[in-house]
């Protein structure tokens, strides 16, 4: 009689019999593991309730977050429910005990380290599906690469700060340059500066000898 095996998610293989028996205690690890701090909530969405898992990447999922690892592909995600459905291998609860949703997000990157989108549970099933394939296919929202656009949006901002400033000094110096009017000269004043310059210098000169007294006049004073 042939020995049935039992192939894990992982790839590994175990005598079915053994798998059988072990499942209530399986199914057990699984429960105490799923409502554990970080994995009693999504690990992609965030929120509660936890029924579903993928097991290659070690998370566990909500219902919803669970069906779009189903659509992703086995090449990407790897799900199973956690409910009692489906038998679980000793490699499959290893590997959900060493990453867990708190550390595979701190390699994938949770909502939180998106730099552009701005993704929640009203999203559509579509743009939910675009963000789990660019999450753990892509890796767009890994710590490494999210800190790198963060820091191209930052600069793309400062960088426009900039222009913006220097279009504002630009207006306010035209704008100065507007209103400081030039004062001309006509050319006729500028022809004529001497000849009223003389014909003062000759009137102050008149007025100055009326003013100085003859002789006699000095004369008949002192006497």
């Amino acid at each position: 009689m042939s020995t049935l095996y039992y192939t894990s998610k992982l790839g590994n293989k175990y005598p079915m019999n053994e798998i059988e028996q072990n499942h209530e205690k399986s199914l057990k690890e699984i429960h105490e593991l799923r409502n554990s701090k970080g994995n009693s909530t999504c690990a992609d969405c965030g929120r509660k309730g936890t029924i579903w898992s993928s097991v290659n990447i070690g998370i566990f999922l909500c219902l919803r977050c669970g069906s779009f690892h189903r659509a992703i592909g086995t090449h990407i995600s790897k799900p199973k429910g956690c409910t009692g459905t489906y038998l679980w291998g000793p490699d499959e609860i290893a590997r959900m005990k060493e990453i867990g949703n708190i550390r595979s997000n701190a390699i994938y990157g949770g909502i939180e380290d998106m730099p552009s989108s701005n993704i929640n549970n009203n999203a559509s099933d579509s743009e939910w599906l675009l963000y789990i394939q660019n999450k753990y296919e892509k890796k767009l929202y890994a710590p490494s690469v999210a800190q790198q656009q963060n820091q191209q949006h930052a600069n793309n901002n400062t960088s426009t700060r900039r222009k913006d400033h220097a279009k504002i000094e630009l207006s306010n110096f035209q704008n100065h340059s507007q209103k400081i009017k030039k004062v001309v000269v006509p050319t006729a004043d500028l022809l004529n500066i001497h000849t009223v310059a003389d014909h003062h210098k000759k009137s102050d000169d008149s007025k100055m000898q009326n003013t100085q007294k003859s002789p006699d006049e000095v004369t008949l004073l002192s006497n």
